[in-house]
């Protein structure tokens, strides 16, 4: 959730009205919103504003609201007319003062990956990780910028076994990944997808090798997998995905599900 604030002098006189700013307007400043407000949303579709009225939400869309957190507008005819009353601004009472919100937010649904060997959590959609103090047992996640609520995790179906460095490249009309270090040689198979990430076999039943390249040149990584996993970088799954280059594998076990997201 984002709030802009604007601050306005209200006057009048018998020929008109005018209003002018009296400080610099604050824009979108992100603010928090507590788990009992983001699970009411997600439940009733429902948001109780400043004014203490449940007003409609609706899932996958930005909501703006505006409400005067003090002094009104009046309309009479064509005219619009400014109301300020008393508002402490810095150190002073002054009065014939306005302040109008507008509260901009976001309820939509994420997928979030948790690791159950690294324990951490990440958001698909933005690709960015949610902070170590937001446990998976705690089934929310609150941070300035957005509140994450979930259920219960559905535990994936592929468990990250191993994590290695090698390079991939073609022998007899195959691909192979060999890693000198770790002393591993594998032959991949077809590619697949499953639940949007790219794997590719192995002559192993249940083992799956995905690839990644790390941020640093030539290297890339791998995971392999238990149980059909995937791939998207040179690591080490039940799980592949394969491009030619230097790669690394890591084993951890992930789960993916669907949760809304406030923000």
């Amino acid at each position: 959730m984002k709030v802009s604030k604007f601050t306005y002098f209200c006057t009048s006189t018998l020929v008109a009205a005018h209003q002018r700013l009296a400080s610099i307007p604050e824009i979108e400043v992100p603010t928090t919103v507590t788990r009992d407000e983001c699970h009411q949303m997600i439940t009733e579709r429902k948001w109780k504003g400043p004014d203490g009225v449940n007003h409609p939400i609706a899932m996958g869309k930005k909501t703006i609201f505006t409400f005067f957190a003090a002094g009104r507008q009046e309309i009479s005819g064509n005219t619009i007319q400014c109301v300020g009353e008393q508002v402490k601004l810095g150190d002073r009472l002054v009065d014939g003062v306005a302040i109008l919100e507008q509260i901009r937010m976001e309820l939509k649904p994420v997928t979030i990956r948790f690791d159950s060997l690294s324990r951490g959590a990440e958001v698909k959609e933005e690709h960015s990780m949610l902070p170590r103090s937001c446990d998976i047992f705690d089934h929310y996640c609150q941070l300035d910028e957005a509140t994450f609520l979930w259920g219960t995790v559905s535990p994936t179906l592929y468990q990250k076994v191993n994590h290695f460095s090698g390079k991939l490249i073609m022998q007899e009309g195959e691909e192979v990944v060999i890693s000198d270090t770790q002393k591993v040689r594998m032959v991949l198979g077809k590619a697949t997808q499953v639940m949007g990430r790219s794997f590719k076999t192995t002559k192993y039943l249940n083992i799956f090798i995905i690839t990644w390249t790390p941020s640093h040149p030539i290297t890339s990584s791998w995971e392999p997998t238990s149980r059909p996993g995937t791939t998207t970088s040179p690591t080490l799954w039940n799980d592949s995905s394969s491009r030619p280059s230097t790669s690394s594998t890591t084993a951890t076990a992930k789960g993916h599900r669907t949760w809304p997201e406030l923000r």
